[in-house]
C-alpha cells in the first residue's frame, strides 16, 4: 500500500504561487492576456513546468520508496544459513526481569502461606485449626456480623448479585445513592461519592484535579494508591519527610524565594490583563494521610492547615485507615483534632476496612464532588458497587453510629496492646498509643531491606507454627517510589480480650528470641 511523502504537497502549493505572483506583475496597458498569465515569457513559463513536474517525480519517487518493506528487503539479502543462524542465537527478552524475580522469591521465602478457611473474622481456620487473627483489618469486627449477613441476603434477592456496569452509564441503583447519602452525613459534608474499589479511589481523585505543571506536597509515608495517584496526574512532586513540619515549611519557603508560588495575586490596573503565568496562578496541593498505613501515626492535621492557610495550598487527606477507628464516633482525624472539615479540601475514605465492606468514598462540597462524576477515572470506568456490599456498608454505618462506645472500647483495646507490643526485646513499636495499627521493626538494623525482610519473615513463620496466633510482615509492592523499612503488622481487633493479648504477646516475644539469636547480623 502506498503511503503518501510529505514532498507531493510541494507543487501543489508552489506551481499555483508562481503562476499567480506572474500573472499579478505590474505590465503595461497594451499588454496582451497571454502575457498578464503568463508572466515574462514563454522560456521563463516552460522552465517552470520543467521543475514542477521533476518535483512531481520527486514525490511519487518517495511514496513508492516509503511503501517498501525494509525489513523484507534485508531479510532477502540474507541467506538460509544466516537466517537460520539469527533465528537460533535470538533470545527474547521475559516479561518481569529476573532480578524482580528472585528477589521477590527471596523475600517471600519465609513468609507463611495461608489460606483461610470461611470467614476471615476474629478467628480464622487454617489447614483445619483456629488462629487468633491480628493480620486483617476487621478491626470492629464486622465481617461475620450477623446483622449485616441478614441485609446482605435481602439485597441479593432484591438487586442480585451485581451491577454490570459503570456509575454514568446504567450501574446506578437506589441504595448506592442511598450509601452516598448516608456518607455525607456521617462525614459532615455536603456531598459524598462512591467508589466500587477502596484503592482506586485516592488514585483516581487525585488526577481527576491534578495535572501536569501543578506542584504536589507529599508525605514520604503515604501509602501505594496514594503514589499511583501521584504518578497518573503527572504532577511535579515536593516530599517532605514523614510528618516533619520544618521540612515541609522550608519546601514552601524556598520555593516562594524562587517565585514558583506566591502567596498573593499579583497588584493590576483596571485596564491590566491578567498576568496568566504569575505564580499565583500555579495549583498547589497537599497530600497527606489520616491515619497512616505503613507507620501507624497520626498526621498532625492542624499545623497543615496553619501552614495552607499561610502558603495557600489545598489539602487532600486520605483517612483509607482512620475511618471508623479514629474519633469519638470514628468519624476520622477532623473530629479526632476538633478540626473544621471544610478546612480540608477532599476526604478521601475507605468501606474495606473497619467497615467490613468492599469499595471506597471521597467527600467534601458540592462542587468539589460533582467534579469526580466526570473526571474520576475509577467512578466514570469501573462497574459500580455491588448493591449487597453497598447495603451492608449502609448496615455498618448505621451500627456506627448507633453504638459510639465501641470506639472507646476500641481505643482502650489499643492502649492495651501497645504496652504489651513496647517490652519485646529486639524490636521496636514507632506507631501511636491509639492507633489499632502496629508496626514492630528491628531495634538495631544493620543488614539490608531484604535482609531485615526475610528476619521477621522468619519471626512471623515461627509464631505462625508455634502458636494459634496469625500476625504478618507488612508487604509492600517493588514500585514503592520511597522504600519503606519492613516491619511486623499486628491489627488490633476491638473484641480482644486481656487473655488473647497476653497470649499473642508472649508467642511472639518467644519467637523473636528464638529467631534473633540465630541472626546476629541485624542485632
Amino acid at each position: 500500500m502506498l503511503r503518501f511523502s510529505k514532498t507531493i504537497f510541494i507543487p501543489l502549493i508552489a506551481f499555483p504561487i508562481l503562476i499567480a505572483t506572474h500573472g499579478f506583475q505590474n505590465k503595461g496597458p497594451s499588454a496582451s492576456w497571454v502575457e498578464h498569465i503568463l508572466g515574462t515569457s514563454w522560456l521563463h513559463f516552460l522552465f517552470e513546468i520543467s521543475l514542477t513536474v521533476y518535483i512531481v517525480f520527486l514525490g511519487v519517487h518517495g511514496m513508492k520508496r516509503a511503501s517498501t518493506n525494509v525489513l523484507q528487503e534485508s531479510l532477502n539479502q540474507l541467506t538460509a544459513k544466516e537466517k537460520e543462524t539469527l533465528i537460533k542465537e535470538w533470545k527474547p527478552d521475559p516479561l518481569v526481569p529476573v532480578l524482580q524475580v528472585d528477589k521477590s522469591k527471596r523475600m517471600a521465602s519465609h513468609r507463611p502461606q495461608l489460606v483461610c478457611e470461611g470467614k476471615v473474622g476474629k478467628y480464622v481456620k487454617i489447614n483445619g485449626r483456629s488462629y487468633l487473627n491480628l493480620a486483617s483489618y476487621n478491626i470492629l469486627n464486622f465481617v461475620g456480623n450477623s446483622q449485616l449477613e441478614e441485609v446482605a441476603k435481602k439485597t441479593i434477592k432484591s438487586y442480585g448479585v451485581g451491577s454490570c456496569g459503570p456509575r454514568g452509564f446504567y450501574g446506578t441503583m437506589d441504595v448506592h445513592l442511598q450509601l452516598e447519602e448516608k456518607l455525607a452525613q456521617f462525614m459532615e459534608c455536603e456531598e459524598a461519592i462512591l467508589y466500587s474499589y477502596g484503592t482506586a479511589t485516592i488514585s483516581s481523585a487525585i488526577p481527576a484535579y491534578a495535572k501536569r505543571g501543578d506542584l504536589i506536597f507529599v508525605d514520604e509515608g503515604v501509602n501505594y494508591a496514594i503514589q499511583q495517584g501521584l504518578t497518573v496526574s503527572r504532577s511535579t512532586l515536593k516530599y517532605f519527610r514523614h510528618n516533619d513540619l520544618k521540612h515541609l515549611e522550608s519546601l514552601l519557603e524556598d520555593l516562594q524565594r524562587s517565585d514558583q508560588i506566591a502567596l498573593n495575586k499579583p497588584r493590576r490596573k483596571f485596564f491590566d490583563r491578567d498576568d496568566v503565568d504569575h505564580p499565583s496562578r500555579r495549583r498547589v496541593f497537599l497530600v497527606v494521610e489520616g491515619l497512616y498505613a505503613n507507620y501507624g501515626d497520626l498526621s498532625p492535621l492542624p499545623q497543615l492547615i496553619a501552614l495552607k492557610k499561610r502558603y495557600k495550598f489545598r489539602i487532600f487527606l486520605d483517612e483509607t485507615y482512620s475511618i471508623g477507628i479514629v474519633g469519638r464516633t470514628g468519624r476520622g482525624v477532623t473530629e479526632h483534632f476538633g478540626v473544621k472539615r471544610e478546612d480540608v479540601d477532599l476526604i478521601a475514605g475507605s468501606l474495606e476496612h473497619s467497615l467490613g465492606s468492599t469499595g471506597g468514598f471521597c467527600c467534601g462540597s458540592s462542587f468539589i464532588i460533582d467534579h469526580q462524576r466526570l473526571s474520576g477515572l475509577g467512578y466514570c470506568f469501573s462497574a459500580s458497587l455491588p448493591p449487597l456490599l453497598a447495603s451492608a456498608a449502609s448496615a455498618a454505618l448505621d451500627i456506627v453510629a448507633n453504638k459510639p462506645e465501641m470506639f472507646e472500647q476500641l481505643e482502650v483495646v489499643s492502649l492495651a496492646m501497645h504496652k504489651r507490643l513496647s517490652n519485646i526485646p529486639g524490636l521496636v513499636l514507632d506507631s501511636w498509643d491509639a492507633s489499632p495499627i502496629k508496626h514492630l521493626r528491628l531495634q538495631n538494623p544493620n543488614g539490608t531491606l531484604e535482609e531485615q525482610y526475610e528476619t521477621l519473615n522468619r519471626i512471623v513463620e515461627h509464631v505462625f507454627q508455634n502458636s494459634r496466633v496469625v500476625i504478618l510482615t507488612a508487604k509492600y509492592s517493588p514500585d514503592e517510589l520511597i522504600p519503606v523499612t519492613p516491619s511486623i503488622r499486628v491489627i488490633v481487633n476491638v473484641d480482644l480480650s486481656e487473655d488473647e493479648m497476653d497470649q499473642a504477646v508472649d508467642d511472639l516475644k518467644k519467637s523473636c528470641a528464638e529467631i534473633l539469636s540465630k541472626h546476629p547480623l541485624v542485632q
